[in-house]
């Protein structure tokens, strides 16, 4: 059993235009982040933190 172009056309064309737009709708978020309670902003952070020398089995 084969499929015809208008088949493809008249259906399955129009089922992956939807499929494709549905998907790409629930991208994104609306409004400015916002930190959960009881939590500080940690931007920009300075790496690394201790800036001690390094002590290890390669040292």
């Amino acid at each position: 059993m084969t499929m015809s172009k208008t088949v493809v056309r008249r259906i399955l064309l129009p089922m992956l235009a939807v499929i494709a737009v549905g998907s790409l709708a629930g991208c994104g978020r609306n409004g400015e982040p916002v930190l959960p309670d009881k939590k500080q902003d940690g931007f920009p952070a300075q790496y690394p933190r201790n800036t001690d020398p390094q002590s290890g089995v390669f040292n």
